[in-house]
């Protein structure tokens, strides 16, 4: 009976081993099919390098681009998740040290470790930023990642772990209509993390740009401070953790908020203010430390480029750079490429003569098409006055309104209009044919890829005059050397 008893254990403790490895497998194998950071891929079509981008958002999709502009490659927008918008990326602790050392390590796998680097671009991720990484041949380090939970509480161990290993930051918690079920936050550095400052040091960066949108331009700005975070009275702080009403409180905003963030209470917040954008703004505070790193810690100098009254200031400043870009390298003008966000191939778009009127896909159409008339062509007629713009080439290249946009341009008497095709993501998928702007740019160049290349590398970038010499002469956007 005794050996009875102890088969009968024996054969217990060993189905209790098996299941707990079972058990310590299967959550393993659930882990690894989610992003705890984003993910930038390669492959290679007919000789053409692809970048794909899974996770993330703007800033991420910065990083995507200035890969891609620095290796004669093309990249898509991102990976579609749930929701029509990017697949979260879930909140570990250690999210916002793991997201800067992924995307140093990126660049140190696709240019080389020890390459030299004229410029590095430190930025939120408005969309000029891709362009401006094209003309300046330039890095981009995002000042902040997005990262998904369904808890305060979660962001709040983002920020602990973060200042606990000697990275202070702050987080702004909301939620996205193109991502379903999820709250989803920019977790921002208060200071350069020591893992840019290393890159800079070990790529020899002669010039680091800050770039972002002011603090005083509201958009997407009206927060609440959680109760108990950060410094008392003193906002942007170590730890400050904020939620943000997209509508301003709106009866959307409690809903959104409340079915995506399991422990969000009202009566746990502080009152309202409006703070510096959460996707694009850029703290003065936290720029004056920024500046102060990089004069103390590296052999780089410091620049700033800020949009301090209107953000659409910045969409503008990617034609006035891409007009003194195809200038510079002698390109014929060829026509105007109406990107709505975020959709851009910008070396592939500059190369073959084309700027960018980049705007948000919700804008009604009669102000984007003025846009084209009032700034855009009058900017593109100092550079290239013989133009006859009524015969100009424009590319509708949206998803969204892309009909009443079409309308409005012949309205105004343009005729030579092509549009991107209905119902179709800019992803890069070839299991349904080639039908994306990623899909046909990359078949174009396919037919010749490596004098696609050739022609790439013989590009000069713009330097720091040239920017300068930009920005002077243009009333809403500053420029400043420290």
């Amino acid at each position: 009976m005794i050996k009875l008893y102890i088969s009968i254990i024996s054969i217990f403790a060993l189905s209790a081993k098996v299941f707990a490895e079972n058990r310590d497998e299967y959550f393993q194998q659930k882990k690894e099919s989610i992003l705890t950071t984003y993910e930038i891929n390669k492959e290679t079509y007919k000789g053409v390098d692809v970048f794909t981008l899974d996770g993330g958002m703007s800033a991420e999709y910065a990083v995507q681009k200035s890969l891609s502009n620095m290796t004669s490659a093309v990249s898509h927008t991102w990976k579609i998740g749930k929701g029509g918008g990017p697949a979260p990326v879930w909140g570990e602790k250690d999210f916002l040290i793991k997201s800067a050392q992924k995307t140093v390590d990126l660049y140190n796998k696709y240019l080389g470790s020890d390459k030299p680097i004229e410029t590095v671009i430190i930025s939120t991720g408005v969309p000029v930023v891709p362009y401006l990484s094209a003309v300046l041949d330039a890095v981009v380090l995002p000042f902040h990642f997005l990262v998904s939970v369904d808890s305060i509480k979660s962001v709040q161990s983002i920020l602990e772990y973060s200042n606990s290993k000697g990275y202070p930051s702050y987080a702004t918690l909301g939620y996205d209509a193109s991502m379903a079920d999820v709250g989803v936050a920019w977790i921002k550095f208060l200071d350069v993390p020591d893992i840019y400052l290393k890159f800079i040091r070990d790529h020899k960066v002669k010039n680091v740009i800050f770039l972002g949108v002011g603090e005083g331009v509201h958009s997407e700005s009206f927060c609440r401070r959680v109760r108990g975070t950060g410094e008392p009275d003193k906002h942007y702080s170590n730890g400050s953790l904020y939620i943000l009403y997209t509508q301003s409180g709106s009866d959307f905003d409690i809903e959104s908020i409340s079915s995506n963030i399991k422990d969000y209470d009202p009566d746990k917040l502080e009152e309202g203010k409006m703070l510096a954008d959460w996707e694009s703004g850029v703290v003065q505070a936290h720029l004056d430390t920024f500046v102060d790193d990089i004069k103390t810690k590296t052999s780089a100098k410091p620049f700033s480029i800020i949009s301090p009254y209107d953000m659409s200031d910045m969409y503008d400043l990617a034609a006035d750079i891409s007009l003194e870009y195809i200038n510079k390298n002698n390109i014929d003008f060829q026509g105007v490429m109406f990107n709505e966000y975020l959709i851009s191939q910008p070396k592939y778009e500059l190369m073959n003569g084309k700027i960018p009127l980049l705007y948000w896909q919700f804008t009604p159409a009669s102000r984007i098409v003025n846009r084209l008339s009032d700034y855009i062509l009058p900017a593109a007629e100092v550079y290239f006055p013989d133009t006859d713009f009524k015969e100009l080439s424009i590319h509708v290249n949206a998803r969204i309104g892309k009909y009443d946009i079409i309308k409005e341009l012949e309205k105004k008497g343009f005729t030579n209009i092509t549009k991107r095709l209905d119902n179709v993501e800019e992803v890069w998928d070839l299991s349904d044919g080639i039908n994306s702007p990623c899909e046909f740019i990359v078949e174009e160049i396919a037919k010749d890829a490596d004098s696609f290349k050739k022609k790439m590398e013989t590009l000069k970038p713009l330097n720091i005059e040239d920017l300068n010499k930009v920005i002077s002469n243009i009333e809403g956007i500053t420029f400043k050397r420290y």
